[in-house]
């Protein structure tokens, strides 16, 4: 980079505790593709030690912020966070661009527009959703009325938005009026991280890593393993993660031989036990959340 140039720098706001979430890898992994592009990438982020040291790995800046890990009234506690931290945050730094999910989105919202009153100069601002609200529960059609909300309320004031996949753009187009077109920025890994390691054993090694929850189609693990085993095929099955199914695959696992249930494992061990197996599986129903997001 010609050292001439001032190097861009952006400010990514998201919910998530980082390192406790399968979500958080996108969004590590969106920042760590713009930081080699000569970006420079702040995180404000719920406050917890593990996603501290994750941004310090990746070389990434830090704002933690105080969020209540209570269903939904976390969200709500994390944007009052937002309304307080983040005008703090734009007054000590010069950012091209903020970066934020749909789920504090109200947050960044009124910051930005409470400073173009004063007279502050604000960034351009990048609405994000990654996916709409994907589990069965009471906390969940709390999060839809948050979600239709920002989208019919809040998303028209961005600068410009981004979802993961043109599917979830399609599905926003018909449920809330057609919007200008998006920016498409699916998930990725950075693959450095993932060495494949070949196994003296010939049995085939299948991985499941994600969220334990209902309505992911996870029995369907326990399924296909019995017909794998009636076939005589030779596996076997790695899930790890954590949810409401932990003691489900806990207990199964005592009962077959071809399953093994890890539990929860540090971050920074994920890509090793990823790439140690030979198939990744991901039996996600035909689910809204699942054919948009």
């Amino acid at each position: 980079m010609n050292k001439h140039l001032k190097e861009k720098k952006a400010l990514y706001v998201t919910h998530v505790f980082l390192g406790e979430a399968i979500h958080s890898t996108g969004e590590l992994s969106t920042a760590s593709a713009l930081k080699g592009k000569g970006w420079e990438i702040d995180f404000m982020h719920p406050r917890n030690e593990l996603g501290r040291e994750l941004l310090d790995n990746y070389g990434l800046g830090s704002h933690p912020a105080t969020k209540s890990k209570l269903p939904f009234l976390g969200d709500i506690s994390y944007i009052r966070a937002v309304m307080k931290i983040l005008p703090e945050i734009l007054d000590e730094n010069d950012y091209d661009v903020i970066i934020s999910e749909w789920t504090c989105s109200i947050g960044v919202s009124r910051v930005l527009e409470n400073r173009k009153k004063k007279g502050k100069s604000s960034p351009p601002w990048i609405y994000e959703d990654r996916s709409p609200p994907a589990k069965r529960s009471l906390s969940s059609r709390l999060q839809w009325l948050h979600y239709d909300y920002v989208w019919r309320n809040v998303a028209r004031k961005a600068d410009a938005i981004e979802v993961l996949v043109p599917g979830l753009e399609k599905f926003v187009n018909s449920r809330y009026g057609n919007y200008p077109e998006m920016i498409h920025c699916p998930s990725g890994v950075d693959l450095e991280r993932f060495i494949p390691k070949k196994s003296e054993d010939e049995a085939l090694r299948i991985v499941y890593h994600g969220s334990l929850d209902v309505g992911r189609g996870l029995h369907r693990i326990i399924e296909f393993g019995k017909m794998l085993d009636s076939e005589g095929v030779k596996f076997r099955i790695l899930i790890f993660g954590v949810g409401s199914l932990t003691n489900f695959f806990r207990n199964e696992s005592k009962k077959r031989s071809w399953l093994e249930f890890g539990g929860v494992k540090e971050y920074a061990e994920v890509p090793k036990l990823v790439a140690e197996n030979d198939i990744g599986i991901l039996p996600l129903p035909d689910a809204l959340a699942w054919n948009v997001g």
